[in-house]
């Protein structure tokens, strides 16, 4: 085997095994994400249900 072969190889190896990193976290950051923007949506619905309570307070 040429020198030259076993480099592209290796890198091909590297370039495969690279896309399977990315996808592996891509994934991880879509489900971080989701979480995130639930923690988000309950404080709204928190918050809007006490400016909600406080407006019939006031009335």
């Amino acid at each position: 085997m040429n020198i030259g072969d076993v480099i592209f190889q290796l890198i091909m190896f590297l370039v495969v095994i690279g896309f399977g990193i990315a996808i592996i976290y891509f994934i991880r950051f879509l489900f971080t994400r989701k979480k995130q923007n639930d923690d988000i949506q309950r404080k709204l619905d928190h918050i809007s249900k006490q400016l909600e309570e406080n407006q019939k307070r006031n009335s």
